[in-house]
Parts: structure tokens; sequence; C-alpha cells
């Protein structure tokens, strides 16, 4: 292997200029408690186990019987401690042995140095697992790369990803819009991710909290967004919210007294939804429907049925159209 002076190594600083690093420096001799063990680890690409004991205890044998180490990679933090990239089993021994140790410190940008710790675990024999994949494709999708390419450099489906960066900016619109914690948490993460749709915050807040409060479930929910989304005008939009959440005050009601609003109650409508839903069934009703439906002895009663419903339309309609109660109106 080709050397330069001290510990450097040609092929480190070829592979980090190929990786679009800026600028490193090699420092050698360097005290383990430059290195800021703790953040290192928790930023390594493995997430759970991030050492491995028996390859401590290997490398510790290793450096006792004079054995050398390429150097660590690590970063400048802000507070001025060395944060490892590359080369925590290797820390941890030379902390065992209270020993110096070599390391390029380096200047890249944040989705580099993602991608050369995901490459220095990938040359180390230890694989990322699936959910070590996606926390590290999430930053780099944090960092201007796109999904699909987020997806690419870690081995993912794009799909999976997707899905993944959708439930984060859920749940950080979800901080954002100040939702309260428990509505936010009884929604399922498919809800959650669905309301997505609605572009403004505001409307993104009222839209979800409406929701969890009535137990809609993610047909009903998908129904709404799409019925919010046909305006563009925000003032709008959080008309049609307000509109639903008094036809939904019932629901809620219910809703609250069941398990402190955790349960899902049985759905119960408001006044402007059961008018909606009986002028849409009215709608649907023929008289081909009706005849074959209905035995022929059995009509007259729905004959009276259909007469009373009519005289009752009739006066709602009228109601409507002029603003006034009719005296008959309530004594049926």
């Amino acid at each position: 292997m080709a050397r330069i002076e001290g510990n450097r190594r040609a092929d480190i600083e070829d592979y980090l200029k190929r990786r679009g690093v800026k600028s490193f420096t090699y420092a050698a001799n360097l005290s383990p408690s430059a290195a800021d063990q703790d953040r290192s680890l928790q930023n390594q690409a493995r997430l759970g186990d991030p050492l491995q004991d028996d390859l401590v205890d290997q490398y510790v044998t290793a450096l006792k019987n004079r054995d050398s180490f390429p150097p660590l990679l690590c970063w400048t933090q802000p507070d001025g401690m060395l944060q490892l990239m590359d080369g925590n089993h290797r820390l941890a021994a030379y902390i065992t042995l209270g020993r110096a140790v070599d390391a390029y410190i380096i200047d890249c940008s944040p989705d580099v140095r993602v991608r050369i710790t995901m490459e220095a675990n990938t040359r180390h024999g230890r694989p990322l697992s699936f959910e070590d994949k996606i926390h590290h494709a999430l930053y780099m999708v944090d960092n201007d790369v796109s999904v699909a390419q987020a997806a690419a450099m870690f081995q993912l489906e794009t799909k999976d990803l997707r899905k993944e960066v959708n439930k984060v900016n859920a749940d950080r619109r979800a901080v954002d819009s100040e939702i309260p914690g428990i509505v936010w948490e009884r929604m399922p993460y498919h809800m959650r991710t669905r309301l997505n749709a609605l572009a403004v915050n505001e409307v993104f807040r009222e839209v979800a909290v409406l929701a969890s409060e009535a137990g809609w479930n993610l047909g009903e929910l998908n129904k709404f967004i799409t019925t919010v989304n046909k305006t563009k005008s925000v003032e709008e939009q959080l008309r049609i919210v307000s509109d639903a959440r008094a036809d939904a005050q019932e629901a809620i009601a219910a809703r609250a007294t069941v398990g402190n609003g955790l349960g899902r109650p049985k759905s119960v409508q408001g006044p402007r939804s059961r008018i909606r839903m009986v002028t849409g069934q009215l709608k649907t009703l023929s008289v081909e429907m009706m005849l074959a439906a209905i035995p022929a002895g059995e009509r007259g009663a729905y004959i009276d049925d259909i007469d009373h419903a009519i005289k009752k339309m009739t006066e709602i309609r009228d109601g409507l159209r002029d603003g006034s109660i009719p005296d008959s109106a309530g004594h049926s």
C-alpha cells in the first residue's frame, strides 16, 4: 500500500478527492479525547449496537502486536470536537490502550459525510439494516438529494423511501402547525401522510384536528380533502372545514365519551351531511327500480310514505328558498 508521510495513505486521499471532499488535513498523534465518541457513535451508519465488543478486542490485540491501522476519518464539529465518519472501533481500541491516533480531518458537505460513512461500513463488511438505510436516506433528502437518488444510493425501493419522506414531512408539519400531540398520535400514519395534500398549514391543522376528533376513516378523509382542494381560496377552504365541523358535532360529542376520545363510535352524521345523503339517494331512485323492488300488494304503504316525503321535501325546499319555517314543520 502506498504511503506518504507518517501514517498518511495515498489510497485514502485519492478516495476523498473522488468523493468530492473540499479539503482535508492529516493530523498525527492526536489524543483520543479530541474525538467526541458519543456523537460519533450516534452519527455512524448503524443505528443499533454501533460497537461490537469482540471487534474492539481484536483491534486491541492487533495494536498490542504492533499492527497499524488506517487513519480515522472525521470532521470538526462547531464546538471544536472531532466527529468520526469512519473508525469508531479503532478509536475504542486506542482509548482502551490510551494511545494517540492519526486522522484525516475533512471539510465536506453533509451529504458527502453520510456517503463516506455508509461506504466505510460496506467496506468493513457490516451491512446496514433497512432502518439504517432509511435513516440516512432521509438525511440525504434533507440535504437536497432527490428521493430517487437517495433511494438508489442506499439500495432502497423509491416507493418505500417516498412513504417515509411523506411521514416525516407530515410529522414536521404537525409540529409547525402546533397540532396537539394526542390528536396527532391517535391518527394512523397513512391518514397523516394523506394530509400533506393540503398545501396551507392552517388548513392542514384544522382538517387534522377535525378528522381526529370526529373519528374519520381514510375514505372519509380522502373525500373531504378532495372537496377542500377544489377551491384554491384559503378562506373558502377554512369555511368548508367550519361547515364540516358543525356537521360533525354529534360525532365529536359521542366520540369524546368513549375512552376519553380515543375510541371510535359508530359514525354520527350532522344535519348537512344527512341532507346531502338523502338528496343524493333520491336522485338514484326511478320508477323502474321501485316497480322491480316492491311487490304489487305492498305498494300502497310505499305510496303513502312517498306522499309524506314529498310534502316534507316541499316544505324544506320552500323554507330554504324564502328563509321561512312553515307552520306545519316539525308536526309530522
